[in-house]
This record gives C-alpha cells, sequence and structure tokens, in this order.
C-alpha cells in the first residue's frame, strides 16, 4: 500500500504569448551524466540521475559490494559537461539516517571520464544494506542525485559470481561449440535435474530459460553480434547468493540490413563449497522496430520479436490508421498515405546511448480519432527534455495534420518506474476533461478546466479494481476482505456515470476482470470462507495467486459497461478461476468434496463482441529458424508495396500545461522484486514468499530488509539441542511458550511474562528479538524447512490449535518440541503437512541478517 502526500501543486501557464502559437522545437537533449562502478578491471552498476525526490525503499535499481577497505571508485560520463563538482552521503535505506556526507575531488582521464574516489569514514554493519548517493551538481540550484545500494562483506564472491555469468554469455555466442563441452549445458543440465519434478517450459526465442533447447540458447543459428557494451549490474547479493543482470543490443546481418535486438538477461546464481550454479536464468529478447519492414508479397507490416507476446496499438478511420507502442516509442502510421510518424520516444536509430535508450518508462495510447489525433501519456522515468531526470506521469496531445506535440498534463512523483509501472501501466484515461490515472494505491483525476486535483478510488488495493483493456471502463469493489464485498462497482470514465451491482443476504462477489468493455464478476456463499482450495488437485497454470486465495463463485454474471446484464453462468458447480481469452471465457470449475474445493472439469463461455473489432490485427509467423515474428495485418482493402515515409513530430512550443509535484510514501509491509523490478505488494509475509516463488523473486520488507531469497536447502538440519524447552502445559499458553523459546535460542535476556504484554507475535519477536519476526502463514513445508536450514526455528499451529517448535528435518520426517506435552515429536513429513493443514498453515518466525 502507498499513502499519498500531496507536498505542492502549482499550475503553470509555460507561454503567455499567442504570438508564438506556431512555433514548434524538437526535444532537448539529454544533458545530465552517467555514472559508473569501477569494479577491477571491469565498470558495473550504471546509475541515471534523478532531479527529483526518489523513494528509496523502492529503488533497488542496483547494490555495490565494498570491502574492509570501504572505496568506491567512480567513472562518471559527463559529455555535455553538465557537473561542476560532486559530493555524496551514506544513508540508510529508507533515507531517514544520514550516515555520513562530504564533498569529492574528481580527475579527468585520457577518455574524458571524470574519476572519483569515495573512502568511506563511519564503520558500517557488515551484511547490512546502505543507499549511496552521489550529487553532480551544475550549480547551487541544478543537480542530479545518482543511487546504488553499498553492502560491507567480504566472502560475497562477487568476481566469481560476474565471472560466471560472462562465461555464460560468452558461450552463447560461442557458435562453433559443441553443447556437450559448453557450460550452458552444465548449468541447464543442473537446473533441469534441481526441477524434474516440475513441469518445464522450453520458452520462445523472445524468452529463453536454462530450459530451451541449446541451439535456441545460442541464437538459432542467427550468428549475430553484440553492438553495445555489457556493463553488468549486480541486482542482489549475499555471501552464497546473486542475481546479475546484463542489457545489451545485437545485431543480425540479412542481406544488406541489419535486424537490431535490446536484449535483456537475468542470472540468479548460487555459492556453495567452491562452485556456483545457476538457479535461474531468463532471457528477454525485443526486435528493435525498423520502419522498413514492409512484407509487400504477404500484405504484412513487420513489428518483431515481442518478448511480452502483446503490442499496444490502436486503429481508426476504418482502420486505415493505427498508433502502436515499440521500444518506449510510440509510432503513428496512416496507410493510406503511406506515412509513418514518429510521433514520441526519447531515441530514434541511436541504439548504443545508454543515456536515451534507458527503458525506465513506457507509453499508454488513449485514442486515436479519424483524424490521426490522438491522446497518449507517458509514466516512468524522463530521459530527456524538459522533465529530465524526472520521475511522473504526463498527458500528451498529437496534432496529425500540424505533426505537432503538446503536453497537457504533468505530474512529477517519487515513486520509482519499477513501482509505478504496476499501477499506472493498467490505468491512464482522458475523456477530454479529466485525466485518471492510477498511482499510490488509488485511482486519481485531474480536471483541466478547473486545473484542481481529486481522488476517484481509495481505500481498497488495486488489484481489486479492475480495468477495461481500452481504459474507458473501471470496476472497483467496496472492500478488500472477499467475505465483506457485497457490491462492485462499474463505472465508465468516458460518460462518467457508474452502476453498482449488488450482493443478495449471505453472499459476497468478486470480480474477474473485463472482456472488452464487459464486466465479469462471481456471487459467492459467504459461509464457503471456511472450506480450503486444494490447489494441488488443480492444473498448476488454472489457478494464479489471487485464485488460490479466493472463494469460489456459484454463479457468474457478465455486464455491459452501462450495467445492462449479458450473459448468467450457473449449471450447480462452483467457479474457481475464470481466464478470458479473445473470443472465449474459460471457467476452472470445482467442487466440495469435505471441507475443500476440489478441481472438477472445465467449462467455457463462448465469448464475440463484433461491435468492437479492430480490422487491423497481429498475427504471429515463425521464421524458417524458428523465430516467431509479429506482424501487422492492414484491412483487406490496403495494400502494402513501399517503404512509409518517416515524418518526426515536433513539440509545440506554447504548451499551456498542468504542472504538479505529488508524493507517495509506500506502506507495504513486503515488496516483491523480480528482474524487472517491483512486481507485488503484500501485507503478509507468506503471500509475499509464495508469490516470489512463482516467479523467481526476492521479498523485501518496507525498511529494505531482505527476508526471502532463492535458495537450496540442505538434505538435513537440526538445532533441537540449541533449543531450550519451556511448557506450560496447555493449548493456551502454546504460542507464548514458542515465543519464549525463541527468543531465548536467539539469546535474549528475558522473563516469561514480559511476553504477557504482547499479542501479536511478529510484534513480539520484533520488539524483543535481535532480529524482525514475519508472519510467512501459507507457506509448504518445503519452504518452511527452508528456515530451519539456515538455523532458525519455526512457530507452526497445528492439530487442535496449539503451536510448536520446529527444529529439525531430514528427507522423511519432522521433529518439532510440543510445549502442550513437554517432549518431541517425531511424525513423517507427509503426517506434519496434514498437521499444518489443520492449523491453517499458520506460521511464525524471524529474518536473520
Amino acid at each position: 500500500m502507498i499513502v499519498v502526500v500531496v507536498i505542492t501543486m502549482f499550475f503553470v501557464n509555460k507561454y503567455e504569448n499567442r504570438a508564438y502559437s506556431n512555433l514548434a522545437i524538437e526535444m532537448e537533449d539529454s544533458t545530465l551524466p552517467l555514472i559508473y562502478i569501477n569494479y577491477g578491471d571491469q565498470n558495473i552498476n550504471v546509475m541515471h540521475g534523478y532531479t527529483c525526490d526518489v523513494d528509496t525503499t523502492l529503488l533497488r535499481d542496483s547494490i555495490t559490494p565494498i570491502d574492509e577497505n570501504k572505496q568506491i571508485k567512480l567513472v562518471v560520463q559527463d559529455d555535455t559537461g553538465y557537473a561542476k563538482k560532486y559530493s555524496y552521503e551514506v544513508r540508510t535505506l529508507d533515507g531517514s539516517s544520514l550516515v555520513e556526507n562530504g564533498d569529492l575531488e574528481y580527475q579527468t582521464d585520457e577518455r574524458g571520464f571524470n574519476d572519483i574516489q569515495i573512502d568511506i569514514r563511519m564503520d558500517l554493519k557488515a551484511d547490512v544494506e546502505y543507499m549511496l548517493i552521489v550529487k553532480a551538481m551544475a550549480d547551487d540550484e541544478n543537480y542530479a542525485r545518482y543511487y546504488t545500494r553499498i553492502v560491507l562483506g567480504t566472502d560475497y564472491h562477487v568476481d566469481a559470481m560476474l565471472h560466471a555469468a560472462r562465461d555464460f554469455n560468452d558461450a552463447s555466442f560461442d557458435f562453433t561449440a559443441y553443447e556437450d563441452d559448453s557450460v550452458i549445458n552444465t548449468y541447464s543440465a543442473y537446473y533441469k535435474s534441481r526441477n524434474k519434478n516440475k513441469k518445464l517450459d522450453e520458452g520462445s526465442f523472445a524468452h529463453s530459460t536454462l530450459a530451451s533447447s541449446y541451439s535456441q540458447l545460442t541464437w538459432y543459428g542467427l550468428d549475430p553480434t553484440k553492438v553495445s557494451t555489457i556493463y553488468p549490474t549486480i541486482k542482489e547479493i549475499s555471501n552464497n547468493y546473486a542475481v546479475v543482470q546484463f542489457k545489451y543490443t545485437i545485431a543480425d546481418v540479412v542481406g544488406d540490413s541489419h535486424n537490431y535486438y535490446s536484449v535483456e538477461e537475468d542470472y540468479t546464481l548460487s555459492y556453495a563449497d567452491g562452485e556456483i550454479t545457476m538457479l535461474n536464468f531468463d532471457r528477454y529478447v525485443d526486435e528493435i522496430f525498423d520502419r522498413a519492414d514492409v512484407d509487400a508479397k504477404n500484405n504484412l507490416y513487420e513489428i518483431g520479436v515481442v518478448s511480452s507476446g502483446k503490442v499496444k496499438y490502436k486503429s481508426s478511420d476504418k482502420s486505415r490508421k493505427v498508433a502502436f507502442v515499440r521500444n518506449q516509442q510510440l509510432w503513428y502510421y496512416n496507410y493510406r498515405e503511406n506515412q509513418i510518424t514518429h510521433v514520441f520516444g526519447f531515441w530514434l536509430d541511436d541504439v548504443e546511448n545508454n543515456r536515451n535508450t534507458y527503458d525506465n518508462h513506457d507509453i499508454n495510447i488513449i485514442s486515436l480519432d479519424d483524424d490521426g489525433n490522438m491522446y497518449f501519456s507517458v509514466y516512468g522515468y524522463m530521459n530527456r527534455g524538459k522533465h529530465e531526470g524526472k520521475l511522473g506521469v504526463a498527458l500528451y496531445k498529437y496534432m496529425a495534420a500540424e505533426q505537432e506535440l503538446s503536453e497537457l498534463i504533468f505530474v512529477e512523483t517519487n515513486v520509482p518506474y519499477s513501482s509505478m509501472k504496476l499501477q499506472t501501466s493498467r490505468l491512464t484515461y482522458f475523456n477530454g476533461q479529466r485525466f485518471y490515472y492510477m498511482l499510490g494505491d488509488q485511482v486519481n483525476c485531474i480536471d483541466v478546466n478547473d486545473k484542481k486535483a481529486s481522488t476517484y478510488v481509495s481505500g481498497i488495493s488495486m488489484d481489486k479494481v479492475y480495468v477495461s483493456d481500452d481504459m474507458s471502463v473501471i470496476a472497483y469493489c467496496g472492500s478488500d476482505n472477499q467475505v465483506d464485498n457485497d457490491m462492485i462497482n462499474v463505472a465508465r470514465l468516458d460518460t462518467e456515470t457508474t452502476v453498482t451491482e449488488n450482493a443478495g443476504s449471505g453472499e459476497c462477489l468478486i470480480g474477474y476482470g473485463f472482456k472488452d468493455t464487459d464486466f465479469i464478476y462471481g456471487t459467492c456463499d459467504a459461509s464457503d470462507s471456511s472450506y480450503t482450495v486444494k490447489v494441488s488437485s488443480f492444473d498448476s497454470a488454472a489457478l494464479d495467486y489471487a485464485a488460490r486465495k479466493s472463494i469460489p463463485s456459484k454463479s457468474i454474471t457478465i455486464v455491459d459497461r452501462d450495467g445492462r446484464q449479458l450473459k448468467d453462468y450457473n449449471k450447480g458447480y462452483y467457479i474457481a478461476n475464470v481466464l478470458i481469452e479473445t473470443d472465449l471465457i474459460y471457467l476452472i470449475r470445482a467442487q466440495k468434496i469435505g471441507s475443500e474445493f476440489v478441481q472438477y472439469d472445465d467449462d467455457f463461455i463462448t465469448y464475440k463482441n463484433d461491435e468492437l473489432k479492430q480490422f487491423v490485427s497481429t498475427v504471429l509467423k515463425t521464421s524458417t529458424e524458428g523465430i516467431d515474428k509479429m506482424y501487422f495485418t492492414p484491412p483487406a482493402n490496403i495494400y502494402l508495396s513501399y517503404v512509409p515515409k518517416l515524418l518526426i513530430t515536433k513539440n509545440k512550443k506554447n504548451d499551456d500545461g498542468i504542472y504538479m509535484n505529488t508524493q507517495f510514501e509506500n506502506k507495504s509491509l513486503y515488496t516483491v522484486f523480480t528482474g524487472s523490478g517491483v512486481s507485488g505488494e503484500f501485507d503478509v509475509a507468506g503471500d509475499a514468499i509464495n508469490y516470489a516463488i512463482d516467479n523467481s523473486g526476492i521479498v523485501v520488507e518496507n525498511d529494505g530488509s531482505i527476508i526471502y531469497r532463492q535458495s537450496d536447502a540442505k538434505e538435513y538440519n537440526t538445532i533441537a539441542s540449541a533449543i531450550f524447552h519451556y511448557s506450560s502445559g496447555s493449548v493456551a499458553a502454546s504460542l507464548q511458550d514458542c515465543l519464549y523459546m525463541v527468543l531465548n535460542y536467539q539469546g535474549v535476556d528475558i522473563t516469561y511474562d514480559e511476553l504477557a504484554d504482547y499479542t501479536d507475535p511478529v510484534e513480539a519477536l520484533t520488539s524483543l528479538g535481535k532480529s524482525s519476526g514475519v508472519d510467512i502463514t501459507g507457506l509448504s513445508l518445503k519452504l518452511l524447512v527452508g528456515y530451519v536450514s539456515d538455523g532458525i526455528p519455526v512457530i507452526s499451529r497445528i492439530d487442535d490449535g496449539r503451536y510448536v517448535l520446529v527444529v529439525s528435518y531430514n528427507e522423511e520426517s519432522i521433529r518439532y518440541y510440543d510445549p502442550v506435552i513437554n517432549d518431541e515429536v517425531k511424525v513423517s513429513r507427509k503426517a506434519y503437512e496434514s498437521k499444518m493443514s489443520l492449523g491453517n498453515n499458520i506460521l511464525y518466525t524471524y529474518v536473520q541478517y
């Protein structure tokens, strides 16, 4: 959850002189330097400058390990001569406490780079992350801040981790090596063995993993070359774990032309006993759009390789005009005039420019009329232009006849793009008077006429707000708690009208999402909250994270955007989840058996909405090398013969735009980070960990501490002999007994009676213990033993509600101390899973830093 704090709001009419109404200018060039960490013989962790405040609790772009010398070397690429002096700060991760600061001297080397050395004076706690902030100052009023986390440690094996990632990358470009001799084969074999009980997806050229074929991992024989330098980014690091990211550009020669691709590689590495293993590898490939790729023979316009499998686009004028987003650029293609316009983008053809091609922003197309005029939004980090270095959300209007761009609104904020995109990518909509956008766990509204901002939806989680594909309709629940949710509001943002769907007595409602602009929701019996969903009975792809925790519905209703009922589904079975496809709505059905919902045969609803069907569509075609590429298919009466003429948009100089600065405070207890940034926000650690497992992520507390990262548990471990047994002999006191034993195990000097003041076990562990307590309710036994593997006992609720302390395990059994009977108990893993289930998988432990 993010709480909004509006600290300033002001509106600026930038140019009052109407005599200059027709002037237009090109976007200003980027001016801010890039700063690299010099690590040994290579530069890593490239940093981009921010000219606004940043919530550092959400910023995990990179981490720089340092040794006991506490020396950090920086290399500054300042092509424009922006910086006249430098300074630095070391702060706690949340930014609240200053550890030290100082001014910095620099020397310019033969390449024109500024070399800086930071010698940290203060003592830093080992294995504790801090935030390093480097300030590049043009003058006293104009400066940019650069951020990287730092951590002091001597056994992080950084060189070995970076070398392993480099070796893998180099091997993927060694087209003469035999598969059996390649390091790729070594890592892939380990990965497949480690996940032998899982159904592995080989992926595609656009997204490769260690489950992919050797041919796919070595580029399907394309023989590409790297055309940009790889600057590794260390995303996470500890003494046995690292996440390393590469971003670079490759080129493949096709005849007389080149195809360019942007590549992101995420390596999750583990170190144990002098050996490095690769836990995960993900490679995402996106072809850089080439406006000349017209396939006249098949009447197709090539988009290229798309890692997400989707392209944002809108068409108009009987599909003679189409606007689309590729590589963080907005294009407008006029089929009839055979013209293509680069409407917006921080770069065009300079694929090797690290500043302009920085991809921490995106674009939503809001509307496209028959004349080609367009409203669109840009959100995230602004690479260049008048907002260079700022985080924000902008609303633009494009006028096709004039080929001009006007900025209508810019909202500066402190939320990094990796967190912003979770919400803002879902909703930015303008109806001609009011601009709606999702950010800060609320739907915000700005009226361009009276120049006022307001909150449209708040007080509920944004995962309970559903948005139509065209963003003109939203639906939102009345409560986060499904049992209490007796209403869903369906709101048209274009007409600003709202209808409410209500539940009957003893019922509650659950939203499933939109099919075009029609909303799908379910009606449930609130009493069914006492039943659990038996996840193991369903196909792994059938139930997403949310469905596993939801009450299945007894009926499905589909209403249009005005609340008119279109379809009702009620066949006597329960619906555990709804999957919405192009022309089908899949119903994942369940039936009650005992106290559980168990999978039943799936069903579907056929669905076709011809009214909203676009004549322009996208199609995937597979090349002879096996590479899937996406194409636009124009209307049947339009034939593509020539490469379209390129037009470049200019910015209108006299924008009377609205500017505001809105700050948000991060209140999420636990945040899941993956290679792409923030992937989810949760109030319960167990929920966050389960989500992180599904998405190969880590879980971070709101103070920046990591409470979960992927690792391999030992085959067995015991801490039983180190546990001081304490028994009150009753179920009611068993939780306090376990808390006392855990605190005693940590070496805390405390009396049993002092615990009586605490009713929340997490608060007791955090306030009285040496480490933060966490609620890991919902974790599987396999993950529970991971804590015991690290020497951390786990408090577990079982059977009749008693709490026990898990202290030992092996491949076959679990051992726990039961304070009710004052004895250790050994049971099989299967038997203990049943005991955990009876206790609703309630679990508490602590995080060891």
